[in-house]
């Protein structure tokens, strides 16, 4: 866009202090005011789908201007010869439209820019907040894995404790058989004990009064044998 329509649309609603008028200089009114247009490249890419509805605006209006301007272009040559140049004009309403057109895309491009701005931060945001997940995502998996060794290493000695805790059962069950003929055998040892002790007892008393029968006999023997002995001496 040229610099002179530049300086129109910067001027906001003071347009008739920027404009160039054709002819000899009067007071301008804000219904005939003229514009001159320069030459502008070719039309800007096609309208895309879900395209802001302003954008797609401005590409028409672009587009319009562009038709507008082309016999200018063509009549250039001529214009370089001398002739009186074949400016497109127009009026003041028309540019305060086209600021409206130009204003309200640079506000979606700004923002669409701001938006971009707050996108790539969250996407930056999103990508630290992954790798943290991700490395939160790698220790959590490492001590499952390491929680499911521990667990597989104590299920194996449950199962080895499992095979000693029958085998002392079955230790315990033959110590109480053994204890069991240990305590009947210590029945059967005392009654034999008992029974011996008895028969000491009645073999004691028979032997002492053995004893004193023979004690009896030997002293009347000697009372005997003395009493021949006195006899014979007499």
């Amino acid at each position: 866009m040229s610099p002179q329509c530049q300086n129109t649309m910067e001027g906001g609603d003071d347009i008739q202090g920027t404009q160039v008028l054709h002819g000899r200089s009067r007071e301008s009114t804000p219904s005939d005011v003229a514009t001159s247009l320069a030459p502008e490249p070719a039309s800007i890419r096609a309208p895309y789908q879900g395209e802001d509805s302003r954008v797609t605006l401005l590409r028409n209006f672009d587009d319009k201007l562009q038709e507008w301007v082309a016999p200018f272009f063509a009549g250039k040559s001529v214009e370089q010869e001398g002739q009186p140049d074949n400016h497109i004009t127009i009026s003041i309403e028309m540019a305060r439209f086209y600021q409206l057109i130009t204003r309200g895309s640079i506000q979606v491009l700004e923002k669409l820019q701001s938006e971009k701005g707050q996108l790539e931060y969250d996407s930056w945001k999103l990508q630290s907040d992954n790798q943290q997940l991700q490395q939160h995502s790698w220790q959590l998996q490492a001590e499952s894995h390491e929680m499911k060794a521990r667990i597989a290493f104590l299920e194996s000695e449950y199962d080895q404790l499992k095979v000693k805790h029958s085998a002392l059962e079955k230790k315990e069950l033959e110590l109480e058989r053994t204890v069991a003929c240990l305590d009947k055998s210590n029945s059967n040892l005392r009654e034999q004990l008992d029974a011996v002790e008895r028969g000491c007892m009645a073999q004691g008393e028979v032997t002492i009064e053995m004893c004193a029968e023979r004690k009896t006999e030997t002293r009347e023997e000697e009372g005997e044998g003395r009493s021949r002995k006195r006899q014979r001496e007499e």
